[in-house]
């Protein structure tokens, strides 16, 4: 049984600078045409585990606008860093590390308001990242050329936000287990 993984918000900070200036190894969303990409968000998500240990993920999201409607979020897969008691992700799957990112950058789409959250029905974004994601502990590198477009649909009822990978579209060639190259597509 996998353990529930508990998110919370210990910082978001919106860059104003260059977005052509912070696009470098961030790839354009996966199969979308009508894509601009509308600012780049340094997110911190922490993770608190047992006995009172945190650690954090660091990802840089950029966020482009759809002239069709809608946001699309894309991310570089080697660059994501973390930090604090790191031997909390040591155990964790690759693919799960990733899975925690990719909800909780629509999450974070939602919260800074670029993406409206509906309290009856669903809407749908994706996260285009690279689908082979090579660890070496908690250390990050992009492995291939490969991309991936995981589809999210989200709600906001009364109850609560809810956030679920309902697809992926992408190619992937890459094999291994926790501590080698992943496929993190979501595709599998």
């Amino acid at each position: 049984m996998k353990k529930p993984i508990l998110l919370t918000w210990a910082a978001c900070a919106l860059f104003a600078t260059s977005l052509s200036a912070q696009t470098s190894g961030i790839p354009a969303p996966y199969g979308i045409n009508d894509a601009t990409p509308i600012d780049t968000v340094t997110q911190t998500f922490e993770y608190n585990g047992a006995s009172g240990k945190k650690a954090q993920l660091i990802v840089t999201t950029m966020i482009w606008g759809r002239s069709s409607g809608g946001i699309e979020l894309s991310i570089d897969a080697g660059a994501v860093s973390i930090s604090g008691d790191v031997d909390l992700f040591t155990t964790m799957a690759t693919s799960e590390i990733y899975d925690f990112i990719g909800r909780s950058a629509v999450d974070s789409a939602i919260t800074l308001g670029y993406a409206t959250c509906p309290s009856s029905g669903s809407a749908g974004t994706g996260l285009t990242l690279a689908s082979c994601v090579t660890r070496s502990g908690v250390a990050f590198s992009v492995s291939g050329a490969s991309l991936v477009r995981r589809a999210y649909s989200y709600s906001c009822p009364s109850s609560g936000r809810t956030i679920t990978l309902t697809g992926a579209t992408g190619t992937t060639t890459c094999s291994g287990g926790a501590d080698a190259t992943t496929d993190v597509s979501g595709l599998q």
